[in-house]
């Protein structure tokens, strides 16, 4: 919940970072963690676009969850959907 919650999923009408809403919704001791671990899912749920090859944004969209999937099993589908969803709003 802490990746929907930050990126602004049904907070937002685009993918931000949203320290206070983790703050409120975690507590402020383990915000600052969670924030932290989402910011590192972010940047590992990125390709730049020389790596992309081919590709369109829809299909590295997909290929970055995939990847985030078999790389994080304990993500929730929402959670991974949240991490594509700032790929595809930041590459678009």
């Amino acid at each position: 919940m802490a990746v929907l919650v930050y990126t602004g999923v049904g907070i937002s009408s685009y993918p931000t970072s949203l320290p206070d809403a983790l703050a409120d919704y975690l507590g402020s001791d383990r915000a600052d963690a969670f924030k932290d671990r989402v910011d590192a899912l972010r940047q590992e749920a990125w390709l730049d676009r020389d790596e992309w090859g081919a590709n369109d944004l829809v299909a590295v969209t997909r290929e970055i969850e995939d990847r985030m999937r078999v790389a994080h099993p304990e993500l929730s589908e929402d959670a991974i959907q949240a991490l594509g969803w700032t790929f595809s709003y930041n590459n678009r």
